[in-house]
């Protein structure tokens, strides 16, 4: 029962070890303009908090549109 303890715990640091040596540790620093918000409302293309409009369709935000 102890030898597959061992064995058990042996795969587990291996492939924990092979995993960090495949992503590596440094991920460096998240920038804020790396993550994208909600998608537009009218095409679903993503987009920045800091858009005004769409990049994709280039319809304008926070503008209310008359019916």
């Amino acid at each position: 029962m102890l030898e597959i303890g061992f064995v058990v715990f042996v795969v587990a640091a291996a492939a924990l070890v092979i995993g960090r040596l495949r992503h590596g540790t440094d991920h460096g620093e998240l920038i804020e303009e790396d993550f994208v918000d909600l998608p537009c409302p009218w095409c679903q293309a993503p987009t920045r908090e800091t858009d005004t409009a769409c990049p994709s369709c280039h319809e304008p935000f926070a503008v209310r549109h008359s019916a």
